[in-house]
């Protein structure tokens, strides 16, 4: 599901997304009113759901060049095309991207919308359940379940509530803190040893060195959880992605050079597995022609 909201309360009717080859109007038929729906093989949002969405906002918010509007969006690639950037700089729509690993923070629909959207489409289908016995309950169903959830989470104060704490509107750049940003310690593998000057000092103290007897031992101490090794660095190919945007002129060329470059390297990658694919089934047709001249 696909939502747009600005920091005034208002909303976007919502785009549902599923897993079909193709898409039937009964598929949306119970959801929002003026909501619409998209299909491909996968379930997950590609290039050509994200251009049928950009259509219905601009649908429905009218932007044009005199009157641009602002569309932050996630940092992904899996969506973004030639054809989106061409249309969003055609209708007025300027796209900023948030920085990667940043969202939970700065996305208002992460910080206010989507946690109290959880509960609220978990109680709507539990209330779908009683009020079906019998039904199973399937994906074509949860437009009406979602249209009752948005009814009670997507209010004004939510809406707004996540743009006022992701420091949006209004604008607040001091509102986070470098803890919030800081790096955490998942596992219990050793840190990385510094070249730091160590301070050895000798103690004078005449106390007896042999330690005392323990009379309590912990599950710790008897059988201590094996460590992790050590993490390995490992080189990466891939660009390091950060906050643009992305109808800029120079962006926009640059982006445009490298999903080209990516489509020609996937198209020559197809066409090199269709050869090999080619010529193993010729060696195995020339392999059962020899068998058979040999068995007759």
């Amino acid at each position: 599901m696909v939502i747009a909201v600005n920091a005034y309360g208002n909303s976007v009717p919502p785009m549902f997304l599923f897993p079909r080859k193709k898409l039937f109007d009964l598929f949306i038929r119970d959801g929002p009113n003026d909501c619409i729906g998209a299909s491909n093989g996968s379930g997950w949002m590609n290039e050509e759901c994200f251009v049928t969405y950009i259509n219905h906002f601009i649908r429905h918010v009218k932007p044009s060049k005199e009157s641009p509007v602002l569309l932050l969006l996630d940092n992904h690639q899996s969506y973004l095309s030639i054809q989106l950037i061409t249309l969003c700089k055609d209708n007025g729509i300027v796209l900023l991207s948030f920085p990667p690993h940043c969202s939970h923070k700065l996305q208002p629909l992460d910080r206010s919308i989507f946690g109290p959207f959880k509960k609220c489409l978990a109680n709507a289908q539990d209330l779908w359940i009683k009020n079906s016995p019998g039904k199973t309950m399937s994906i074509y169903d949860l437009p009406g379940i979602a249209k009752i959830a948005l009814q009670h989470s997507l209010t004004q104060q939510n809406v707004s509530s996540g743009f006022r704490v992701a420091g949006i509107l209004p604008y607040n750049k001091d509102i986070f803190s470098d803890a919030d940003f800081a790096p955490s310690f998942v596992t219990d593998r050793p840190a990385t040893q510094s070249n730091a000057a160590i301070d050895i000092s000798i103690s004078t103290s005449t106390s007896d060195a042999i330690p005392s007897p323990v009379s309590k031992f912990s599950p710790e101490v008897v059988r201590p959880l094996p460590k992790a090794r050590p993490r390995k660095e490992i080189l990466t190919r891939s660009k390091r992605k950060h906050t643009e945007i992305l109808t800029y002129t120079p962006v926009k060329q640059r982006l445009m050079a490298e999903i080209s470059s990516r489509k020609q390297k996937s198209a020559s990658t197809s066409a090199s597995k269709k050869k090999t694919i080619k010529n193993y089934i010729s060696v195995d047709l020339k392999c059962n022609l020899l068998l058979k001249c040999k068995t007759l």
